[in-house]
């Protein structure tokens, strides 16, 4: 039977099955993969590591703000390990937490409470209520529509029956807040509803403050607001910092960039000042963070990282000040091999999209080997020619196997023939650049009697006359001898 491996290409990051079927591999195919999971395992042991000494970090950064908020609240803490937990996360988070855990009723809370909060909304109503001390007859989501208005609210619409989670009656009241306070479509709240399962808990009291902030000052509509869902979950003081950080940068763009990756304003201060300071470090403008807005999801050190990598390889750094630039960037591990599989196989002519493409990517991977498509031949004339592109694409066209000729090819002949002839002259016998480097040089050395009475722009042109009478004048000496022409 054929035993196949499934493995990964580094070049198209596509699926691919090596089969066994020749033995003599199948060692070599072992010891590969034995070696990747070794380096693997090396690789989570570093990661581990470098993420419990953040963890670290941020529970001592975060403990005194934390326990002053927490006696802010009025809640006891100890010194026991489960509550340690709490120190882990940050006190936008913690607070949203307690002001929730106040507006459902629960008198008592403790740090347990807390850290179990996402558990809990995962459970029935009856249990919750056993587990938080509450009273049985207590109505959950009175408890929480009216922590936010005065308004007469149809609660009896709002089954708290048993069997129905925490997690369905908390949807269910924010739905219906945002139907009767905040005027959302049904359309908009349809869409909400399928995505509740992609929502936090936050507070409602927090989340009517978030939505009037978010209309008043960022101009954002109600589709825009149920779109970008996630904006619900934040709590309003850490939106307005953010934002105005971000303001105090990018200005009139800020809205525009904030609208095409609102997750944004839940990054911390010091991270998004961080990552600022790298942008400006390199001269990388708003315009291009707002054609590419998911580059602020970046850390600020792989960004650096992979910025710096990009711009010492010598075949991209010619993109710094492209605006397409972060393109790059966010498409870095795509970018990386295929530069490195290119250097290796000695190809200079690319073009961006090839590199952030996988489909483009093939396509200039075959027009190197098969055939040649007009969109590459014009590309590849305007970046070597900057104008008059249309005119020498029609004289290269006329050549009957032009589709036929590597790009490769035509990029050693063509700056081989710049260190012997000037451009204007290349112009005049444009279809020089389809012939092989080696026969033009062979040519061009053997120093024929004749080219010495000869002009340079009519030596050129006698030099491919010679070249093609090796082949009777049929033009198939430009062709490779594994192109299939027909």
């Amino acid at each position: 039977m054929l035993k196949v491996v499934h493995t990964t290409c580094n070049l198209c990051t596509a699926h691919l099955q090596t089969s066994f079927f020749n033995i003599r591999y199948k060692s070599q195919i072992y010891e590969r993969i034995h070696s990747w999971k070794i380096q693997l395992q090396q690789a989570n042991k570093a990661i581990s590591k470098s993420y419990k000494k953040i963890q670290n970090k941020k529970i001592y950064q975060n403990k005194e703000i934390i326990a002053t908020l927490l006696k802010k609240h009025g809640i006891v803490t100890s010194v026991s390990i489960n509550e340690k937990k709490i120190f882990k996360q940050s006190s936008w988070t913690i607070e949203k937490r307690i002001m929730l855990l106040q507006e459902l009723g629960v008198s008592n809370i403790t740090p347990f409470y807390i850290n179990e909060l996402d558990k809990g909304m995962r459970l029935p109503i009856h249990l919750f209520k056993a587990n938080t001390l509450l009273n049985t007859n207590t109505r959950l989501s009175k408890n929480l529509l009216s922590s936010i208005s005065n308004t007469m609210y149809t609660h009896k619409y709002i089954s708290e029956s048993p069997n129905i989670t925490m997690k369905r009656l908390y949807t269910n009241c924010l739905i219906h807040y945002l139907r009767r306070e905040e005027q959302f479509s049904y359309d908009q709240l349809r869409f909400l509803h399928i995505k509740a399962k992609w929502l936090g808990y936050n507070s409602f009291r927090l989340i009517k403050e978030t939505i009037k902030f978010i209309k008043n000052d960022l101009k954002f509509t109600n589709a825009q607001i149920a779109k970008n869902h996630c904006l619900l979950n934040y709590h309003p003081e850490k939106v307005k910092i953010i934002y105005n950080e971000i303001y105090k940068h990018f200005k009139e763009n800020s809205n525009k960039i904030i609208l095409a990756h609102s997750k944004l304003l839940n990054m911390e201060l010091c991270d998004l000042q961080k990552f600022i300071r790298v942008l400006q470090k390199y001269n990388i403008k708003t315009d291009k963070i707002q054609t590419y807005p998911f580059i602020l999801q970046h850390n600020h050190k792989d960004l650096e990282r992979k910025i710096k990598t990009i711009i010492n390889n010598p075949l991209t750094k010619v993109y710094k000040k492209h605006p397409r630039f972060l393109n790059l960037v966010t498409h870095y591990f795509s970018v990386v091999p295929r530069l490195q599989y290119l250097e290796d196989n000695n190809i200079q002519f690319f073009n961006l999209t090839g590199l952030t493409e996988k489909a483009a990517f093939c396509n200039l991977l075959k027009s190197m080997k098969y055939k040649l498509t007009k969109s590459c031949l014009f590309y590849f004339l305007e970046k070597e020619f900057k104008y008059d592109t249309g005119a020498l694409m029609v004289i290269i066209q006329k050549h009957p196997y032009w589709m036929y000729v590597s790009l490769v090819q035509m990029y050693e002949s063509l700056h081989y023939l710049r260190q012997k002839f000037s451009d204007s002259i290349i112009r005049d016998h444009i279809y020089a650049i389809l012939y092989k480097k080696k026969d033009i040089q062979s040519e061009v050395e053997s120093r024929r009697p004749e080219y010495r009475n000869l002009r340079k722009n009519q030596q050129l042109g006698v030099i491919i006359y010679n070249i093609e009478k090796k082949c009777n004048f049929t033009g198939a000496v430009v062709l490779s001898i594994d192109n299939d022409t027909s």
